[in-house]
C-alpha cells in the first residue's frame, strides 16, 4: 500500500493553481453608485432651478413687473442668479416665459449653442427697471364706429 500511495505521487500531475489577484469591487461599486446618485441629485436641483426661473418669468409677464425672486435657488450660484434677473429687460423676459423648462436649463447650465435666442447668458448684471410695452387697446370692430366698422346707417337726402 504504502508502495502505491509512493508511485502516485511520484507520477501523479499536480496542478497548480496560477498566481491570482483577487481584487474587491464591492468599494468601487459604491462609489459609482453614490456618483450616480450625485449626478440625479444635480440633475434634480438644475430642473427645479430651471422651472423656478421660468416660472418668475411667467408671474412677471402676468402682473406686469418684477415678480419675488425664487427663494429656493442653490446656495452655490444663487448670487449670480438673482444678479441675472434683476437685471434682464422685458424682452428678454418674454423670451424666457416663452421658451421650455429644458431650454431654459439649457440656457443657465449649458454652453453658448444651447442658449435661448435674445437672452443674455447668466452672469452679473446691474439692476434694471421694467419698462412695458403700453396694452393694445382690442377694439371690437362690429360696435366701434371709428375702427370702420358697426352698423351702416343709410342716410338719406
Amino acid at each position: 500500500m504504502k508502495l502505491w500511495a509512493t508511485f502516485l505521487q511520484i507520477f501523479q500531475r499536480r496542478r497548480e493553481e496560477p498566481d491570482r489577484a483577487v481584487i474587491d469591487v464591492s468599494p468601487y461599486r459604491d462609489s459609482l453608485k453614490r456618483l450616480d446618485e450625485g449626478w440625479q441629485e444635480l440633475a434634480k436641483s438644475q430642473d427645479r432651478v430651471a422651472s423656478q426661473v421660468r416660472q418668475w418669468a411667467l408671474e412677471c409677464i402676468r402682473t406686469r413687473d418684477k415678480a419675488p425672486f425664487p427663494s429656493k435657488l442653490p446656495k452655490d450660484h444663487r448670487d449670480v442668479l438673482l444678479s441675472w434677473l434683476d437685471g434682464i429687460y422685458v424682452p428678454e423676459i418674454y423670451s424666457i416665459s416663452k421658451a421650455d423648462r429644458f431650454a431654459v436649463l439649457h440656457h443657465i447650465y449649458g454652453d453658448r449653442e444651447n442658449r435661448i435666442a435674445d437672452v443674455r447668458p447668466v452672469m452679473r448684471l446691474k439692476p434694471t427697471i421694467l419698462v412695458w410695452p403700453t396694452p393694445v387697446q382690442v377694439v371690437d370692430p362690429q360696435s366701434e364706429r371709428s375702427a370702420g366698422g358697426g352698423p351702416k346707417v343709410k342716410r338719406y337726402r
